[in-house]
């Protein structure tokens, strides 16, 4: 298999998919390409009712994005006129928050490289409710967003991990939905490559972990709910190290930039 091939399933253009859409610039990009490429597409997002905390600082960094990332969801679901399921999994919050203030957890053992957005066996219990929510609406596939560059600090998107929940999907006599990531092979510059061939506005994507509020933006009404993407956190790096590599600006609103 070529490194860059994208796993589109043989009969697709005849099935329906349910793709893990959680507003971000992996899962909108999959979002767009699934519904060039299959007969029938539905999202599915999770809503971790986070206990929000408004942030001024960039350099403050507190791992909180889920919010913002939903509006941007539910918009895109709107503009593509996709049916969008929004799923309550507040208690991950719980547990998540409860990890990132266990600094021993990430800071004790050298060998523990998984960043503080990791929650053990987190993906294991989306794709199980995704799982759940395909069979009751007659759905083949469950497209999500995983790329190569997610494997090097989470390691429950690999191929492996995959190949092991579609083998549980297959004890199920009622239905059996797989699961796939078509962007596996890839990384994120593939994937903003891809992007722009399906006209993905990516100033419509959210991936910043650390939400800033500014007061110009909220006079002036310029941003979803009036915050900027902080620019430092490692979504935000990383993000924008992919669109400099590509020679392209990334048209989100950083707070850098917030003249």
């Amino acid at each position: 298999m070529n490194n860059k091939e994208i796993i589109v399933p043989a009969d697709a253009q005849n099935k329906k998919a349910l793709v893990v859409f959680s507003g971000g610039l992996d899962s909108t990009i999959l979002l767009h390409w699934a519904k060039q490429n299959f007969k029938e597409v539905e999202a599915i997002s999770f809503d971790f009712k986070q206990n929000f905390q408004v942030n001024y600082d960039a350099n403050k960094i507190m791992f909180q994005n889920n919010v913002i990332e939903l509006l941007y969801a539910r918009d895109t679901a709107r503009h593509l006129n996709i049916k969008h399921h929004i799923i309550d999994v507040h208690f991950m919050d719980t547990i998540l928050r409860s990890m990132q203030a266990d600094s021993e957890r990430f800071n004790g053992d050298i060998n523990n490289h998984q960043p503080k957005t990791c929650m053990p066996f987190r993906n294991m219990m989306l794709l199980s409710i995704a799982l759940s929510i395909a069979e009751l609406n007659n759905a083949d596939y469950i497209l999500t967003g995983y790329q190569t560059q997610d494997q090097h600090g989470y390691w429950d998107t690999s191929e492996k991990f995959v190949s092991l929940i579609n083998e549980v999907s297959q004890l199920n006599p009622a239905a059996q939905p797989k699961v796939v990531a078509p962007f596996t092979n890839l990384n994120k510059s593939d994937e903003i490559l891809i992007g722009q061939q399906l006209n993905v506005d990516f100033a419509k994507t959210w991936t910043c972990y650390n939400p800033i509020l500014t007061k110009k933006a909220l006079t002036e009404n310029q941003h979803i709910n009036g915050y900027y993407c902080c620019g430092k956190c490692p979504s935000c790096t990383d993000r924008l190290l992919n669109f400099e590599k590509l020679g392209l600006k990334d048209p989100q609103a950083y707070i850098d930039n917030e003249k």
